[in-house]
């Protein structure tokens, strides 16, 4: 008789659990249709206007003007003598009253199995988040040109550098790094 309470009281509790469960799930929207979660932002791919062989260190860069646009492209260090004659040395053009950059670089591949793409592009409401994938089978070091564990490769010297272009803000701009 003692454990009669003790069940009931374990019933009660279990029972108010579900509702209140199910009460809190009922008040749950979705992550889009939130006003302060975030929206994918319309970008585009922003290629050199000649092809240049240039090297960024690993850097993440946010261009909103032209000056720091430029800064960002001569911070490079230029591999092939001969683009010195390529007008604005292969930095492409942008309107940055519509537009900005960003960029990631990751220095060097030795082989196609190194890769570096953006994924989506957020705007939330205090920042925009660039999401972007990685690919580098030599995962604990950043030095490409030490050999790799992970088999033969086909060596060819992969230019690890993306650039895009976000439509204009004055947010800060966070870069994640996504896992292959």
């Amino acid at each position: 008789m003692a454990d009669t309470p003790t069940i009931q009281f374990n019933r009660r509790v279990a029972a108010l659990s579900v509702i209140g469960l199910v009460a809190g799930c009922s008040t749950v929207e979705p992550r889009s249709a939130s006003p302060a979660q975030g929206m994918r932002i319309p970008w585009q791919n922003l290629l050199p206007a000649y092809p240049v062989t240039r090297l960024w260190p690993w850097a993440e860069y946010v261009a909103r003007n032209e000056t720091e646009w430029e800064a960002i492209w001569q911070a490079a260090h230029r591999m092939d003598p001969s683009d010195e004659g390529v007008p604005r040395d292969g930095r492409p053009d942008v309107d940055f009253e519509r537009y900005m950059v960003v960029g990631i670089t990751r220095g060097l591949g030795k082989d196609g199995s190194y890769g570096l793409y953006f994924g989506q592009m957020i705007e939330w409401p205090h920042e925009i988040e660039v999401r972007f994938v990685h690919t580098n089978p030599d995962e604990n070091t950043k030095s490409p040109m030490e050999p790799s564990n992970e088999g033969a490769h086909m060596p060819a010297i992969t230019f690890l550098a993306r650039w895009a272009l976000l439509p204009q803000s004055g947010k800060p701009v966070r870069f994640v790094r996504l896992r292959p």
